[in-house]
C-alpha cells in the first residue's frame, strides 16, 4: 500500500508551505484549508507520521515537499533515515 504526505521543515515551514498548498488546491474551495492544515511541519510530526503509516501497513510513503528549497528535504532525510 502506498500513501502521500505533504511536509515542510525549517524557516519556511508554515508560511511557504501553506501558501503553496492553498494555491495548488484552491479549486477545492474550503477543502484546500484542510489539506494545508494537514501538512507535516515539524520533525516530530514527520517521524510520527512515518511510524503511523508503517504501523498501518503502508510500505511506500511519498513525502512531498511543499516549498522550493532543498533544506526541508535534507532535514526530512535526517529525521527518517
Amino acid at each position: 500500500m502506498a500513501a502521500l504526505a505533504y511536509f515542510s521543515l525549517g524557516a519556511e515551514a508554515e508560511k511557504g508551505s501553506r501558501e503553496y498548498l492553498l494555491d495548488d488546491y484552491g479549486w477545492l474551495g474550503d477543502y484546500a484549508s484542510a489539506i494545508a492544515d494537514g501538512a507535516l511541519r515539524t520533525e516530530d510530526a514527520v517521524a510520527g507520521a512515518v511510524k503511523a503509516f508503517a504501523d498501518a501497513g503502508v510500505s511506500e510513503l511519498n513525502l512531498d515537499p511543499t516549498v522550493s528549497s532543498l533544506d526541508p528535504v535534507d532535514r526530512m532525510a535526517d529525521v527518517v533515515l
